[in-house]
């Protein structure tokens, strides 16, 4: 399909781990198991039963259900009782998903006997918070996949009842349940629909991308939650996964939405740090990505021969993960669902853009020129003396009792209390009203190193560029920084043009598509005036709603 397409993933945040799943007062089938119901990625072989209709296929797409004994295995939720020649139960099947949290969802998902389309015909759902009846809602189903579409707010109990199912001398079959829904955006109710990405060569910021749009929907009432994942499709190529920032409702069937990338998760999670002595780098990315549950490739480059040694404070994942990669000379590019760890490349050859692809002309700008750049080298020794960290005479005993510390300390020693948790900048522990908690303090030493801007001219005012926050900048690695961050602030020129990615027939019904453009290329534009000019493409932006792509670039 050409155009703008989004798969947006409606399910309740943590639904997914929260509920379970039990029968009440309705007998199960001996093999029965509830126990992966409600998680979203289950899945089971196509059993069924030979003695009953229908339920196994001789095309081979349908196992028997086996002689032997199946309790205990991930086989989905079966009752016993089969339905009658009129495809009615004697008695009314009821199930119960509880939860511990509350949860708010725009409808729930079934997905009963999905590959044989065996389903119920009627069911009825009450929605509860604790025994507080929050709905109630009667459907007919006309597939195996069925949504029941219904906005509740706060619930943690779902009651199912099932009467009847599609098909006589049949059991029932849950194969699994989503708190939510999946819904599929077109241009036909997405409004608006705009990415912006942004990309630092010197890895001196970790920017977040951004995905706004806008949709109209006259069927669902919906609940866009914080996290929910949005998957931007054009001309069904993907470019990019984004996760729900804030859903506003503007009207009665109007929304207005704003999601980030990955990167937003690393933003929203505190790392702890530490003190590392030539520690290995890519197990440093991997314990950052891990706590804010970011997937993340690392090149092999930095597998094994490169360390880290410094300080990396309380500070978020985001601040974390932009240290380490920018000591590295390593870059982060989010690559749909993943971060990607890179080496930084400087040689490589621009891509050529002509003029027919360029509107509106090309933009070049200068920003002001620094006439020195500072750097900071830092050094850590840990101090001989100890030092009272924790009293609980004077502060109180409690079962987890947490310090933070804006300087780092080690060598903790606790008397009468039990570690919990620690590193440089925190402690986690128990105490009882005699616990005492020592450790010793860090010296923290500080070297500034300067140079001149060679290029800088009597005019330009003195600007000092400085780089003095990133701890982990030492004696081993202070003149590689130096040099990378002069040769890329030196570069203060900055080109803005738009760019078409569009389309032409090829004469034989397929479509000749131009080069695409992406983060961290390095192009050079045709222009009318002058010499070409060329850059990393650092931003871009664009609208995905008509039928060609065209995106508003910034090059450094």
């Amino acid at each position: 399909m050409s155009g703008v397409k989004l798969h947006y993933d409606g399910i309740a945040v943590g639904s997914n781990d929260s509920f379970e799943l039990s029968a009440y007062l309705t007998p199960t089938a001996p093999f029965s198991s509830a126990k992966e119901v409600t998680k979203r990625d289950a899945t089971y072989e196509n059993y069924g039963f030979p003695t009953e209709p229908h339920s196994v296929l001789l095309d081979g797409s349908v196992s028997a259900m086996p002689r032997i004994s199946m309790t205990g295995q991930n086989i989905g939720f079966w009752s016993n009782e089969k339905t009658d020649e009129e495809g009615n139960f004697s008695n009314e099947l009821t199930l119960i998903a509880e939860a511990e949290e509350l949860f708010t969802s725009a409808g729930i998902t079934f997905f009963f006997d999905v590959e044989k389309n065996i389903f119920p015909t009627e069911m009825t759902i009450t929605w509860l918070q604790d025994l507080v009846v929050r709905a109630r809602e009667t459907y007919y189903p006309d597939r195996a996949v069925f949504v029941c579409q219904n906005k509740v707010e706060y619930f943690n109990r779902v009651q199912i009842k099932i009467s009847s199912l599609n098909m006589p001398n049949k059991r029932f079959w849950l194969q699994k349940i989503l708190f939510g829904l999946e819904v599929e955006f077109t241009s036909q109710t997405l409004k608006n629909a705009k990415i912006t990405q942004a990309f630092n060569p010197s890895s001196s910021t970790l920017p977040i991308g951004t995905f706004d749009f806008t949709i109209t929907s006259k069927d669902i009432e919906f609940v866009f939650e914080r996290k929910q994942s949005v998957e931007v499709f054009f001309d069904d190529e993907k470019k990019g996964h984004f996760y729900i920032k804030k859903g506003t409702q503007k009207g009665r069937d109007t929304y207005s939405v704003n999601c980030e990338d990955v990167v937003s998760f690393l933003e929203d999670t505190i790392y702890n740090g530490n003190i590392y002595n030539e520690t290995n780098a890519a197990y440093v990315i991997r314990d950052i990505c891990t706590r804010a549950g970011v997937p993340v490739k690392i090149d092999a480059f930095f597998e094994n021969q490169y360390v880290i040694t410094g300080h990396i404070p309380r500070t978020t994942c985001r601040e974390a993960l932009q240290q380490v990669i920018f000591v590295l000379d390593a870059t982060a590019m989010v690559e749909n669902d993943y971060i990607a760890i890179k080496k930084s490349e400087r040689s490589q050859q621009p891509t050529h853009i002509s003029q027919n692809r360029i509107m509106s002309g090309v933009t070049i700008t200068e920003d002001e020129r620094f006439t020195e750049l500072l750097v900071t080298e830092h050094s850590y020794l840990l101090k001989a003396e100890e030092e009272i960290l924790y009293d609980a005479k004077e502060s109180g005993s409690g079962e987890r009792i947490e310090l933070t510390f804006s300087e780092p300390k080690g060598n903790y020693r606790l008397l009468n209390g039990d570690f919990i948790e620690w590193s440089a900048n925190h402690v986690i522990f128990s105490a009882n009203e005699n616990s005492v908690l020592y450790g010793k303090s860090y010296v923290h030493n500080t070297k500034i190193h300067s140079r001149h801007n060679e290029f800088a001219l009597k005019s330009d005012k003195n600007v000092s560029l400085t780089v003095d926050n990133v701890t982990l900048v030492n004696s081993k690695n202070i003149d590689n920084v130096m040099t990378r961050c002069y040769n890329y602030y030196k570069k203060n020129r900055k080109i803005s043009a738009k760019v078409v990615e569009g389309k032409k027939e090829d004469g034989e019904g397929g479509f000749i598509y131009d080069q695409k453009i992406s983060m961290g290329d390095n192009i050079a534009l045709d222009i009318d005036y002058g010499e070409n000019v060329s850059g990393v493409v650092e931003k871009q932006a664009f609208h995905l709603n008509g039928g060609i792509l065209v995106k508003e670039i910034t090059l450094r």
